[in-house]
């Protein structure tokens, strides 16, 4: 996606994108995951190192997750209202911003 902004290349941009809804579903998906487990409180005892990386991935997936969204074609209504919707709900957590490779795309 990067390479093709870069190139300018805008035609293969666009076949590699993916529908603003299905984004958001797999967002919302991915914040459930992430933020629905208790464990995951930044308060929480101490992690051993698989929980550890489990759970830094579940985090880089939510930041390329979010970082795709940015380059979406919102012309669609309904998966603008959506994203909108999925955005304001979610996001403005303090728990949120409260992990690395999150913080670093807000």
């Amino acid at each position: 996606m990067d390479h093709c902004k870069e190139t300018k290349d805008d035609a293969r941009l666009e076949a590699a994108l993916p529908v603003v809804t299905r984004i958001a579903i797999l967002i919302q998906d991915s914040y459930n995951t992430l933020f629905g487990d208790p464990d995951f409180l930044p308060s929480s005892a101490e992690l051993d190192v698989d929980e550890q990386i489990e759970r830094d991935n579940k985090e880089l997936v939510m930041a390329e997750l979010l970082k795709l969204a940015v380059n979406l074609d919102y012309s669609d209504e309904i998966g603008r209202r959506g994203m909108f919707q999925l955005v304001r709900e979610s996001f403005p957590t303090s728990t949120f911003l409260s992990t690395q490779p999150l913080q670093e795309i807000c």
